[in-house]
């Protein structure tokens, strides 16, 4: 959620609750050792066109983490 925030592609380990979260494969790239990182970082570099859009689409996803959407749940609960 923070690197959506932040406006930057995330490499994620493969947590539970990362996976709960992903609606997509834009979401976050899955990395489990650093060479996967390596890897993954490589990829992004030579595929711009993925980052940019890993990029967008984590603008849109920050939208449903902003602190109004946040407190509403927690109104809801």
């Amino acid at each position: 959620v923070n690197a959506w925030h932040a406006g930057s592609p995330a490499l994620l380990g493969p947590e539970p609750g990362f996976r709960e979260l992903r609606r997509c494969d834009l979401d976050y790239i899955e990395v489990s050792t650093a060479d996967e990182a390596i890897a993954a970082v490589k990829r992004l570099k030579e595929t711009p066109g993925l980052h940019r859009a890993m990029v967008e689409n984590g603008h849109e996803r920050a939208l449903d983490f902003t602190a109004e959407r946040i407190a509403d749940r927690w109104v809801e609960v």
